[in-house]
């Protein structure tokens, strides 16, 4: 697909509405007129421009901050799935449940120490910053 085609996007939302081709919606053949009454609020765009969009929503609406939590919910997590990117190293270790939330987002828990977190990021995150983004709690309390 190409990456400049054309295609109507709601602002805030976590998916397309349609891919459009000379006007017309490529899965129904629905006029842009009709789909603009249909989503007044949407916006032709590059699909490409889209997407950025649809990551900032997804980003919005799944990422949640580092929160401190006891040790028996960070076991339960360990054993409801298969853990993923489970790491450790000087006295901490991490993973993220194999089942994303959103997207690519996961839900993560850290053990620094004695201390227990749960956050919901990126899967791209690697232990360090998983870590870091733990401790930035602590350091605001």
């Amino acid at each position: 697909m190409d990456n400049n085609q054309p295609c109507l996007y709601q602002r805030g939302q976590t998916r397309l509405i349609t891919l459009l081709k000379d006007g017309l919606c490529i899965f129904c053949g629905e006029t842009l007129e009709a789909l603009m009454i249909e989503h007044p609020e949407a916006e032709v765009m590059p699909f490409s421009e889209a997407l950025e969009f649809i990551e900032q929503a997804h980003q919005e609406q799944t990422r949640q901050a580092p929160k401190r939590i006891d040790r028996a919910r960070f076991d339960e997590m360990l054993n409801v799935l298969p853990p993923m990117k489970w790491r450790s190293d000087s006295g901490s270790e991490s993973f993220m449940l194999s089942e994303a939330t959103s997207s690519h987002y996961h839900l993560i828990l850290c053990r620094i120490g004695a201390n227990y977190y749960q956050l919901t990021d990126s899967r791209l995150l690697n232990h360090q910053q998983i870590v870091a983004l733990c401790l930035a709690l602590e350091s605001n309390d």
